[in-house]
């Protein structure tokens, strides 16, 4: 995931998130947006990898929750956590 610049700096910094939990990869990009790889395999990220990185990113989401794709659409690569930031 990359996280954005001004997103980083709303979680404290590279150093803060980095501290936040055991993550694989964090990287500071050249326009110091954050590279965050959870997990060495996209396999790996289940469980309490999704919920310590929603963790992370809770105070920087909007209020609400995600909406789900219909069971006809095309899913995205992607894991979502299902979850309110309240």
């Amino acid at each position: 995931m990359v996280i954005p610049r001004e997103i980083t700096q709303q979680l404290g910094g590279r150093d803060c998130i980095a501290a936040a939990g055991d993550f694989h990869r964090v990287e500071t990009l050249r326009d110091r947006a954050v590279l965050l790889q959870v997990m060495p395999e996209f396999g790996g990220f289940t469980g309490e990898a999704i919920g310590r990185t929603w963790q992370l990113v809770r105070p920087a989401l909007r209020p609400g929750m995600p909406k789900r794709f219909d069971s006809d659409a095309v899913r995205p690569p992607s894991r979502i956590w299902y979850a309110d930031i309240d």
